[in-house]
């Protein structure tokens, strides 16, 4: 395999892995936010 052709194989395959890292972090959060903190997050729940 050319060595050039190589490498670009593994930078798509690192851009790859970035995207999908950061895409299960932004789920994550959302999930979490959702589990835990929307029902005090509410504008209409603070005490003000």
């Amino acid at each position: 395999m050319n060595p050039l052709r190589k490498n670009d194989v593994l930078a798509a395959n690192l851009l790859f892995a970035t995207l999908a890292i950061s895409l299960g972090e932004q789920v994550f959060w959302w999930v979490l936010r959702d589990a835990y903190f929307h029902r005090d997050y509410s504008p209409n729940s603070w005490p003000w």
